[in-house]
């Protein structure tokens, strides 16, 4: 690997204390230890959670977030000169700022003078329901124009910030493939590999639940298909069971009023072992949003062996080869999500060829993250070398 093949040294910088971002700060970290040849250090919040990294991999947690806006965490100069310092200390062949955090655009900014700087843009926006987009998009700005290079995982963000003149020269797109499993759990899943997977008459809604992931349409849907009785499901006399999983709060959707009776709600933050247990139960997975970039549950779902219906926004899409790993429909409206649902859970050979062509798609996909990821590091290093 590169000049003398000597050994190349990152530093993955995850000041977002968001579960979601440690994962992928994990897979980022993971990826490297497996491939050899690399030292890896993760500074910040994400390095709190040992139990979600390889063990080679060094942790330092240094200053820790709530989260990742202005605060008075953020004002902590003498928390962000330390951060500096940690950097300092390894000396790193590259710096990539994983995840979104107000100290991004400055720790870029003095970053670069001595290493190439990467950050991970992991939308093209802000999501519904989200405060001060025009305060945000400015910071954005800023912020992607302080890197030496970007990373994004889908076509879809990559050509909305081209459009709005967002994109960087230096822009790697690399498919989206981390878990959402501690270390130890995650090599366990993979040692059993496809034993004991189920395709019972369920779909499942999996996820914090916010208002674009489209929680109250799939609520409506439940409600349809038990008005309508099921028709066509794998086993009639059973109906089909809808269950939304996962903590966050939407008024008026999961308040228990008025569910039918095929609705199950579990609002509450989903450990592992219940998380298996519903993904190898799970007949379908289903993302209703409304929009969004990209979503790690595809990926997901695609190691449980269990096909996926996503609605035609974003980068959702780009993860699905529609009609071979699951469906792509073009609208959440609650008639076409229940319509859809019937359809798929109807036909139990199709939902497990899907199934096992998802999971040969992900294996396709983690060697391309890989080889991209790899050869992404190595060109910004190179550059630097010059």
């Amino acid at each position: 690997m590169g000049e003398g093949n000597t050994t190349m040294k990152v530093v993955l910088v995850a000041l977002s204390p968001s579960i979601g971002m440690q994962f992928y700060t994990a897979g980022l970290a993971g990826a490297l230890a497996n491939a050899g040849q690399h030292a890896v250090w993760v500074v910040g919040s994400a390095a709190r959670r040992r139990e979600a990294f390889d063990p080679s991999v060094t942790l330092v947690a240094g200053h820790s977030f709530s989260g990742t806006g202005l605060s008075a965490q953020a004002l902590n100069s003498a928390g962000f000169r330390r951060l500096l310092r940690l950097v300092d200390d390894i000396e790193p062949s590259v710096v990539h700022l994983t995840g979104p955090h107000v100290w991004n655009w400055p720790l870029a900014l003095l970053l670069r003078k001595r290493y190439p700087v990467l950050l991970t843009q992991h939308d093209a926006t802000t999501h519904e329901g989200a405060r001060g987009e025009w305060l945000k998009g400015m910071y954005r700005r800023a912020v992607l124009r302080s890197a030496d290079c970007l990373v994004v995982h889908s076509a879809a963000v990559e050509e909305s910030l081209r459009n709005r003149g967002l994109l960087p020269p230096a822009t790697s797109r690399m498919p989206l493939v981390h878990h959402n499993f501690d270390y130890g759990t995650y090599r366990q899943i993979r040692a059993e590999d496809s034993g004991g997977q189920y395709y019972e008459n369920m779909a499942l809604l999996f996820g914090r639940l916010e208002e674009y992931k489209g929680v109250r349409q799939f609520v409506e849907a439940a409600h349809i298909l038990h008005r309508d009785g099921n028709a066509g499901a794998l086993h009639s006399e059973a109906g089909i069971k809808m269950v939304v999983a996962g903590a966050g709060r939407l008024a008026g959707s999961l308040d228990g009023a008025g569910h039918p009776p095929n609705l199950e709600v579990r609002n509450h933050l989903i450990d592992d072992r219940e998380t298996i247990a519903l993904f190898r139960r799970a007949g379908l997975v289903v993302l209703p949003y409304s929009e969004g970039s990209q979503s790690a549950l595809i990926p997901l779902a695609y190691l449980f062996q269990k096909p996926v219906l996503v609605t035609r926004v974003g980068a959702l899409p780009e993860y699905v080869r529609d009609g071979a790993t699951g469906r792509v429909i073009d609208s959440n409206e609650p008639q076409v999500l229940a319509r859809a649902i019937r359809e798929m859970l109807g036909d139990r050979e199709t939902l497990v060829c899907m199934g096992q062509e998802g999971h040969r798609f992900l294996q396709d996909l983690e060697k391309q993250f890989v080889t991209c990821l790899l050869e992404t590091y190595e060109r910004a290093a190179g550059r630097a070398r010059r």
